[in-house]
């Protein structure tokens, strides 16, 4: 099966040289105007890199794209070029230019490549209510031809927010809290002004995957030939519900039904509680770790809140595991609770442990990817019975574990802990993999974020493009799956380096 490759690799000739007029844009402005013979070769060079970039692709699933951002570059470059200055001044030349720079990242850096599967992918929101009423995005096998025929004609499905700017709010607040988290220099030079990190995180929020928005569900699973396998999927702290609809779109053409929601706690989303008339808006608290407070000036040591978040997150939980065994078993009719497999990303690996500890008869398998243990770290080292029994995969980065944030317990310790107890009680069932030149953020869709920001966002090491990477985690998922019997059809041999 053809190896299918992220947008990411993208970056090497055709974004480089967009940053390029970024930064003509940018001299000019301050009185430094380049010459006709730099401006040519700037147009030159980025022209060559599109139309080379552009006959590697499949131009039915990627030529908007492309005609987009060239036709942004080739309008710049005639103006630069043509005009006058007194007809064009440096300012309205910089500002132009880095209105096309904005365009490219946006388009290049938010749509990815088919999922591998036999199955096309269709995509719709709800709410769930109960005692907690979390949005959540439900991802699903369609039939191949109707999702091919949508999207060949580029119906393709932009992954928007429900709740708009207030998600932009939120999302300002990542920056000074992976200052926090990661003390890097780079993110120490980063500003925190809100207008500059809403230009960088305004297009951030956007995921745009190949999706068909209410498709309709394939017939192998109305007639009941076969059954959906349900995947609950928990994000991480100040996370967000789009930030596993890559992985939940792979899964999704592999027959199964994924449900990716967003956590009424430890968001980098706003909650809403609809069982309020008027409709009250929950902003997410943030915890500093510094001050050991959270937004509300309430006071807690780093494990107790973490703590604490699991806590509600569980709730969300038992709100969601109602839902697909009532109302989404009447809609989609043909889903086998009893493969029912949970996906955990950093706090949401905990929080899938510890919901799996709660709820053994009805999760089957568990995938924690960088799993953060700190909330039970103390439990788990004291020898005391905390283990899962359900198959289990850990798939660890090399760039989390020198976070500083895992400085406050002994994070290799617990979590080889914890999996050798886990595999004495399940019979080996599970795989504790490290992998290389990965970071925390190359295992969820910010593995797509624009250059510029991903790479202060512990996103990936050196060598292959962070998509690549990011697929890795996935395969590895699917053929984890697989092994375990929870796939609905085969997923093919050979995809990942981890598990034949």
């Amino acid at each position: 099966m053809e190896k299918r490759i992220f947008v990411n690799s993208f970056e090497k000739n055709f974004i480089f040289p967009a940053y390029v007029s970024g930064i003509i844009g940018f001299t000019e402005i301050v009185g430094e105007p380049l010459s006709c013979y730099l401006r040519w070769f700037w147009m030159i060079a980025i022209a060559i890199a599109a139309i080379t970039k552009f006959l590697k692709l499949n131009l039915s699933c990627r030529f908007e794209i492309v005609l987009k951002a060239l036709m942004n570059l080739i309008i710049i470059g005639f103006l630069t070029l043509v005009l006058p200055d007194w007809m064009y001044p440096n300012v309205i030349k910089a500002v132009l230019t880095t209105l096309a720079l904005k365009r490219i990242t946006s388009d290049a850096y938010f749509f990815v490549s088919d999922p591998s599967g036999p199955y096309g992918v269709g995509i719709k929101d709800v709410i769930i209510k109960g005692k907690t009423t979390p949005m959540c995005s439900i991802v699903y096998p369609i039939e191949k031809e109707e999702y091919l025929n949508n999207v060949e004609s580029s119906s393709r499905t932009l992954i928007y927010n429900m709740d708009g700017e207030d998600e932009i709010k939120c999302l300002l607040k990542l920056v000074p809290l992976a200052k926090q988290v990661y003390k890097s220099d780079a993110l120490d030079k980063m500003p925190t002004n809100a207008t500059f990190l809403d230009l960088v995180f305004r297009d951030s929020y956007l995921y745009r995957i190949r999706a068909i928005v209410d498709g309709n569900l394939h017939k192998d699973f109305k007639s009941g030939v076969k059954k959906l396998t349900p995947v609950i999927i928990s994000h991480g702290y100040a996370g967000r519900r789009a930030q596993h609809l890559v992985l939940a779109s792979f899964l999704a053409s592999y027959g199964c039904i994924v449900y990716t929601l967003n956590h009424t706690g430890g968001s980098a989303t706003v909650s809403r509680d609809y069982n309020q008339d008027p409709l009250k808006v929950q902003y997410p608290i943030i915890y500093d770790f510094d001050t050991k407070q959270d937004a509300n000036g309430n006071k807690y040591d780093q494990e107790e809140f973490d703590l604490k978040v699991v806590k509600d997150r569980i709730v969300d939980f038992e709100v969601l595991l109602d839902y697909i065994k009532n109302e989404s078993m009447k809609e989609f009719e043909h889903i086998d609770a009893s493969k029912l497999a949970a996906f955990g990303h950093s706090l949401g690996g905990m929080t899938i442990l510890e919901f799996s500890k709660l709820y053994k008869k009805d999760v089957k398998a568990c995938i924690c990817f960088d799993p953060y243990l700190s909330a039970r770290h103390k439990d788990i080292n004291k020898g005391e019975e905390y283990f899962i029994t359900q198959p289990l995969l850990f798939m660890n980065t090399v760039l989390f574990n020198d976070a500083p944030i895992l400085d406050c317990y002994d994070h290799t310790k617990t979590r080889d802990k914890l999996f050798e107890d886990t595999m004495k009680k399940n019979g080996n069932q599970g795989y504790n993999i490290m992998v290389e030149n990965s970071g925390h953020s190359s295992q969820s869709d910010d593995a797509m974020l624009k250059p510029v920001l991903r790479s202060k966002m512990n996103a990936a090491g050196t060598g292959e493009a962070v998509g690549e990477k990011y697929l890795e985690f996935i395969n590895t998922s699917l053929a984890f799956l697989e092994k375990n019997k929870l796939l609905p059809v085969e997923f093919p041999k050979g995809l990942s380096p981890h598990i034949s």
